[in-house]
């Protein structure tokens, strides 16, 4: 069974780059994995994004914990600071 795709307005979210853990896994080959990434808190991810914004530097492949989706009980939670107000 797959799980739905969750896709949230982007006036949700402070950032683009939000990512959400799940318990859900696959079993894929470690050769389908291309490269890996940083996923930060999002006050750590807004501080290093303003420091790239300065240099004029690419975001690159860093993301933030947005929050948490469970599939099976279909359900989403954000991190406290995520929502904007």
């Amino acid at each position: 069974m797959t799980s739905p795709l969750i896709v949230f307005p982007p006036f949700l979210l402070p950032f683009q780059g939000g990512l959400f853990q799940s318990p859900h896994t696959d079993e894929n080959d470690v050769q389908t994995i291309s490269h890996g990434c940083n996923v930060l808190p999002l006050k750590e991810f807004s501080k290093r994004r303003k420091q790239q914004q300065q240099q004029q530097q690419q975001p690159g492949d860093t993301y933030y914990l947005a929050g948490s989706y469970d599939p099976t009980m279909m359900t989403v939670s954000f991190q406290q600071g995520v929502l904007k107000q």
